[in-house]
């Protein structure tokens, strides 16, 4: 058994380009509420400006390429910050790597 079956869908949104508002995240994230995990993909600055942001930080977090990091929160729509359970560096997942 696969680790993503049924693969999971992928949705493409503009609120993520580099001139997209958290507003507008925040919208497209609404949308998908049904959804139990949801991950979001993005480029620096503006995915570690939107981490914290989720997080209730105002420090932006710094990502380097292959960086991630999981936030969990209650509901869609938030009702209030998210909570960051992990962050890994790129160095990490190579070293984990089979």
């Amino acid at each position: 058994m696969s680790a993503f079956d049924p693969k999971p869908s992928l949705v493409q949104v503009e609120s993520l380009a580099p001139e997209g508002s958290y507003e507008a995240i925040v919208a497209d994230l609404e949308k998908q509420s049904r959804k139990s995990r949801i991950a979001l993909v993005g480029h620096e600055p503006g995915i570690g400006a939107l981490a914290a942001r989720l997080c209730g930080s105002r420090r932006a977090f710094e990502f380097k390429k292959g960086g991630i990091c999981r936030i969990d929160v209650e509901t869609l729509p938030m009702a209030g910050p998210g909570t960051l359970q992990w962050f890994a560096p790129p160095g990490l997942l190579k070293s984990i790597k089979k």
